[in-house]
């Protein structure tokens, strides 16, 4: 079965508030589950939306045309 975090918990590990993490839920930028009155979030979730979110600092070289 797969972990289940609470908002807080997703907050603190990508480093803002609950109410961020509440706003995005809302937008369908993160997925959720409601059990009774808690909102939690699948690990899976946190991590398809770091991988989503990332831009790399420095661009990768492109090919030039010969």
């Amino acid at each position: 079965m797969e972990r289940l975090l609470s908002v807080a918990i997703v907050a603190e590990y990508l480093g803002v508030s609950s109410w961020t993490i509440r706003v995005w839920i809302k937008q369908g930028k993160l997925g959720s589950a409601k059990l009774g009155t808690r909102r939690l979030v699948p690990q899976s979730e946190v991590m398809r939306f770091l991988a989503s979110s990332f831009t790399p600092a420095i661009p990768a070289p492109t090919a030039k045309a010969a």
